[in-house]
């Protein structure tokens, strides 16, 4: 990559304005960086231009080691103000692969969406868990690998999780039927309670069980230094 664009996506409405930016925007030698409006860079971005076109990247993502979700790509994770800040997820010096990327950020190569017009971002979802989705549709149907880079960034929400991102995860189920992996806050997918039985997020796999977080927003990504304590 040899250039990047910087897109917030900081409202449900930025997605179908960057689907319709991305039809008419291709640069051979352009990256989009997609980033929450509360996600700040705090070092260059000069490491973008040794990284593969063919690879969809992001700054924090999970993957399972042995049963456990463990969390990829050191960063703080603050209040929105800054206070409380924690450091989450295990530091990496190169590209390391994932099985899901966080919503907090996902670079894409222009070239991969010029080359594959149903890669793109699910206008469905309306706010969480489009960058989950876009990563599974990239491994699933593309398969394209998924990737953190290294990157000093600061996140400023420890994130909420409310009733529409319990909506997103049935989505996701019956769009990926077959398919189950771990993600920042839940288990995705399909059959992703099969893997409940060695670990059990905060918010559970199994759509019998959601009911009581369904009206409660409950904060997440504590977990992700607990349970890199335990690998």
């Amino acid at each position: 990559m040899l250039s990047v664009s910087t897109i917030e996506l900081g409202t449900a409405v930025c997605r179908p304005c960057t689907t319709r930016l991305l039809r008419r925007a291709w640069d051979p030698i352009a990256g989009f960086f997609f980033v929450h409006e509360d996600f700040e860079i705090k070092s260059d971005l000069n490491i973008v231009m040794g990284l593969s076109r063919d690879v969809v990247y992001g700054t924090f993502g999970v993957k399972l080691s042995g049963n456990v979700p463990f969390g990829v790509g050191r960063h703080v994770v603050s209040n929105k103000d800054g206070s409380r800040p924690s450091i989450v997820g295990v530091e990496v010096s190169s590209p390391v692969s994932v099985q899901t990327l966080d919503c907090q950020s996902i670079l894409v190569h222009a070239s991969l969406f010029a080359d594959r017009p149903k890669l793109r971002f699910d206008e469905n979802l309306t706010f969480d868990l489009y960058a989950e989705d876009f990563g599974l549709n990239a491994v699933e149907n593309f398969n394209i690998d998924l990737q953190v880079f290294p990157l000093d960034v600061q996140h400023y929400s420890y994130g909420n999780i409310t009733e529409r991102y319990v909506a997103g995860l049935e989505y996701l189920a019956r769009k990926y039927p077959t398919v189950a992996v771990p993600g920042s806050c839940s288990f995705i997918g399909g059959r992703a309670h099969e893997l409940e039985e060695h670990f059990q997020y905060q918010i559970p796999a199994d759509p019998r069980y959601r009911s009581r977080f369904a009206r409660a927003s409950v904060r997440v990504k504590s977990w992700i230094a607990s349970a890199i304590r335990k690998v």
